[in-house]
């Protein structure tokens, strides 16, 4: 990408308007995959089972960046119902990289939870009320965010 035309003339010149380069902070992760695909035990739509993220030129992420000083026991057993719970269709838990970071890793791990459309994610909560105040407290100190991604591969 960072040779791409479209990304040299027009994307690279305006990176200062809209990030922090300064402090941007990169983390390098080891993937746990809690839950690759929706449940398939009549909780969802059967239609819901052929969902996959790297076919989706969009999706809905809940990223959660837990700070050095957040909770060291941020992630959990009861991590992957507590992703069912709120319905997501993908959960994955994510470890610093020893082999990019060494000891001195930017954050004690993050998380990663998607849904295809906003309203899935709206749902999920309202189907579980307290399930995302319990994600969000169970970190600690930590960067929660909801984000609309988006994936055009080539």
């Amino acid at each position: 990408m960072l040779r791409d035309p479209q990304y040299v003339d027009k994307v690279a010149p305006n990176e200062p308007s809209f990030q922090d380069l300064p402090r941007n902070r990169f983390f390098s992760t080891e993937e746990e995959v809690l839950a690759s695909r929706p449940r398939t035990d009549g909780e969802g739509h059967p239609a819901d089972v052929q969902w996959n993220v790297l076919d989706r030129p969009t999706s809905v992420q809940l990223l959660q960046f837990v700070h050095l000083d957040g909770n060291a026991g941020w992630a959990g057993e009861e991590d992957t119902e507590l992703g069912h719970r709120l319905r997501a269709f993908r959960h994955v838990r994510n470890r610093p990289s020893t082999e990019v970071h060494g000891a001195d890793a930017p954050f004690l791990g993050a998380r990663q939870l998607w849904w295809p459309t906003v309203s899935a994610f709206e749902e999920g909560v309202r189907a579980a009320p307290g399930a995302l105040a319990e994600l969000v407290d169970r970190a600690g100190h930590a960067i929660t965010m909801l984000a609309v991604s988006e994936r055009f591969l080539r």
